[in-house]
């Protein structure tokens, strides 16, 4: 049976732990914890995940002494928000996507933007929680690019909305779209034609994938030469 008791007080000191919820809990606690000597469980799960050094740690902490008490009243606790956490299990394909660099940087951004979405993380929060999904090359990058002056005109400082390199998914995928990436890209773009049994939204959608590696803000297809590929590579009416 649940302790509401020690539920209570966990949400409590975590309160006042992370100044009122402005501070992230994983992080905060993850730093007491580095500090503080932890007992041990009592009992561990019978089952361990082959990729338990990826998940989320469960922390104990000491707890101060209770609230609630004519000397030490309980705060009012406000209710959180925006505190999305990712699941674990949506995000490990793509952890291991961009440790191996076997999929192309705008599709896995594709894929990671929509994991956050589906868990509720909004554009600020994805900012902070993508550095963990960054292994390999892709954390050397990032490191470097936080490395990089304040005022630097390269340096990321948001997900979107800059509309220049601070934006990471405008900077992000020009850093690791190599010129091996971008031909093989453009050699599907050329040869690519609507396939039998396949329907116009299926083959316009695979067009417009296409378009979004190959083309950067220096260089985009005229809309009238897409359009014309497009109208080319339809089937012939039967």
């Amino acid at each position: 049976p649940i302790d509401y008791t020690l539920l209570r007080q966990d949400l409590i000191n975590a309160y006042n732990l992370t100044n009122g919820f402005q501070q992230d809990p994983n992080e905060v606690l993850y730093q007491v914890s580095e500090t503080t000597t932890s007992p041990e469980p009592e009992a561990l799960s019978d089952t361990t995940s082959e990729n338990s050094e990826e998940e989320i740690p469960h922390l104990h902490i000491p707890l101060p002494p209770i609230y609630n008490t004519p000397n030490n009243p309980a705060p009012v606790i406000p209710p959180v928000i925006n505190m999305a956490q990712p699941n674990q299990q949506d995000f490990q394909q793509l952890r291991a996507a961009i440790t191996a660099l076997t999929q192309d940087p705008v599709a896995w951004l594709e894929d990671f933007t929509r994991a956050c979405n589906a868990n509720g993380i909004a554009n600020g929060r994805k900012l902070e929680v993508v550095p963990a999904y960054l292994k390999g090359a892709a954390s050397t990058w990032w490191n470097a690019n936080q490395a990089l002056p304040n005022n630097n005109q390269n340096k990321i400082t948001v997900w979107t909305g800059n509309n220049n390199n601070t934006d990471f998914i405008q900077n992000f995928p020009v850093a690791f779209r190599i010129q091996t990436l971008v031909e093989i890209w453009t050699t599907e773009l050329e040869q690519r034609r609507q396939q039998p049994g396949e329907d116009v939204n299926t083959y316009a959608a695979a067009l417009q994938k296409l378009y979004r590696r190959v083309e950067t803000n220096a260089f985009a297809y005229p809309e009238a030469i897409k359009a014309r590929k497009f109208v080319n590579g339809l089937l012939p009416d039967l």
